[in-house]
Parts: C-alpha cells; structure tokens; sequence
C-alpha cells in the first residue's frame, strides 16, 4: 500500500509503469499487467476484471485507451504499437489485439529501438502539436468495446517504389505520389501504404487500407524532402493545414 500511495504521489504515468512492466517475468501475463495498473494514478480508471471471459487483448486495449484518453502525452504510446513491432502475437480475428494498442506482453526488442534509431526522428517533432488529440473508440464488427480508434489528421503521400532496401535492418526509404517527399519507415511497407499526421501526434505514422475504409497502423515514418533529403517544415507542424483535406479515420 506504501508504494502504491508513493507512485500516486509522484503521478507516475501508466505509460511509464507498464512499458517496465513488458521486462519483468511472470507465469501469468494477465495477473502481470493487472499488477502494474494497480499501482498506477486513480485517473486512469480501468476497471480490472479476473473474469476468464476478459480476455487478454481487451485488457491490453482498456490499459491503451486509458494511456490515450488520460496522459498529456499519451499518444507517444504508439511509437510502441503498429503490427510492424517485433514478436508481435498474432490474435485471432474475433478477439484482435488493435494495431494502435501496444503489446506489452512481449519484452522490448533490440531490433524495435535499431529501427527507431534508423528513422532519427527529430527529437523536435511536431507534425500534428498544433491540434490537440481528441480520441474516440468504437467498438468492432464482433462487438468487442473500444476496438477501434478514431483519430482526425491527413494523408500527406502514398508510398510507391523502393528507393533503398535495409530490410536486414528493419526499414526501407520509399519514393513517393508527391514529388516534395520520400519516406523512410518498416520494411514491411508497400506500395500503397499511406503517410499520416495526425492531431497531437508529434510524428507521421505509416497506415494500410483495410477493409470497410479502416486503417492498420504499421510503424512510425520519417519524411524527407525528395531534393536533398532535408527535413521537410511537416515534420514540425508548418503549412499542412493548407495543403491537405483533414478526415476522421477509424483504426483497427
């Protein structure tokens, strides 16, 4: 109880307590997780269910949300997330982990921090900061709760051929439908993979169409000027309001 009455104290982000939480062993992924919200702030308000009908992807999707919803920076969190995360679990269909929910069943990767690390993302990012994040969730076509993620950003390109291959190393630089842009993000990418920036996202993110108009996150993206290589004014939230429709995008 000392403990817990500590981290309340010091409002330690569930971001923070759970990504830790990904480290540690335990014969029970579930009780795990649950163990961590326990000592996160009372804001969060997730209410923990033992129940054997709540799965574990529900818990992971409530313990996202919650980031999401309740953190100032809670958006961060999807650095973590896309399908393009190593050792990801794939999930059956009825019950599937969403791509913008971070799988903190797994340990951190190596080869996850390499690709961040490749990006060089600027550490003064601020794609979509001058909106604020508004999220809101859905349930799915099986009708789990809050399985989908509503975010409002644009499309600033598609991805078309591959400029260069470092697939060993987990990225690829793509060229793209704009002449101003090259993209440079997972190997897993393809021609028709689409950048976003979305509100309160610091960073473009990599999506794919998927069916009924929903998008899959993949992986954070790095956008360069296609002359040169320079970081381009979107990386820092300059001129995309002008230039781009905003939409609502369902993720799943």
């Amino acid at each position: 109880m000392d403990s817990k009455l500590r981290w309340r104290s010091q409002s330690v982000d569930l971001s923070y307590l759970i990504d830790h939480a990904r480290n540690t062993e335990s014969s029970n992924q579930k009780g795990k997780v649950c163990a961590f919200l326990g000592l996160s702030h009372t804001h969060h308000d997730i209410h923990i269910s033992y129940d054997k009908a709540y799965s574990m992807n529900a818990l992971l999707a409530d313990t996202a949300r919650s980031i999401l919803v309740n953190e100032m920076h809670g958006v961060d969190m999807l650095l973590q997330a896309g399908t393009a995360a190593p050792n990801r679990r794939l999930t059956p269909n009825d019950d599937a982990l969403p791509s913008w929910a971070p799988d903190w069943t797994i340990p951190e990767d190596p080869l996850h921090h390499a690709f961040l690390s490749a990006l060089a993302l600027p550490l003064t990012s601020a794609a979509g900061l001058q909106r604020a994040v508004n999220p809101f969730f859905l349930p799915d076509s099986h009708g789990n709760e809050n399985r989908i993620l509503v975010l409002s950003g644009v499309k600033i390109a598609t991805l078309r051929a591959v400029l260069q291959d470092k697939t060993t190393q987990s990225w690829r630089t793509f060229s793209t439908d704009s002449e101003r842009f090259t993209v440079t993000s997972t190997a897993i990418g393809r021609q028709g993979d689409e950048v976003w920036i979305f509100d309160g996202v610091k960073w473009p993110l990599l999506m794919r169409q998927e069916y009924g108009g929903t998008r899959v996150l993949l992986a954070p993206a790095m956008v360069h000027e296609s002359q040169g290589m320079a970081v381009p004014g979107v990386m820092f939230g300059k001129d995309w309001e002008r230039e781009w429709r905003r939409e609502a995008l369902q993720i799943v």
